[in-house]
C-alpha cells in the first residue's frame, strides 16, 4: 500500500482562480509546540493550511508509520506465501 500525499495534486485557487499542482508544502513554528503546514498558490501567494500539529499528533503520526510498515511487511509476506499456493496447486496444470 503506498502512502497518499498532498503533493502534485492539482487545485484551484479560491482568490485567483488558477489551477496549480501543489509542489511543496511549507511548515511554520505556530507557537514553541504547534506548526502549521500549508501550501502556497504560485499566482498569487495565497496561503492554504493543509493541517496544524502539536506533539500529540507528531506521536500520532510516527505510530502509524509504523503500523503502515508493518502492513507492509504482512502484505507481502501473503504475497510471496500465495504465490507458493498457486504454484504448489496450479503448478502441474501449466
Amino acid at each position: 500500500m503506498q502512502k497518499k500525499s498532498i503533493k502534485n495534486l492539482k487545485v484551484n485557487c479560491d482568490r485567483c482562480g488558477k489551477q496549480f499542482e501543489i509542489k511543496k508544502l511549507k511548515t511554520k513554528w505556530m507557537d514553541e509546540n504547534v506548526q502549521r503546514t500549508y501550501f502556497v498558490c504560485p499566482y498569487c501567494n495565497q496561503e492554504y493550511t493543509s493541517f496544524y500539529a502539536d506533539e500529540r499528533v507528531r506521536k500520532n503520526i510516527k505510530e502509524i508509520e509504523k503500523l503502515q510498515k508493518r502492513y507492509d511487511e504482512i502484505a507481502q509476506q501473503n504475497k510471496e506465501i500465495m504465490q507458493e499456493l498457486r504454484q504448489k496447486y496450479e503448478g502441474s496444470k501449466l
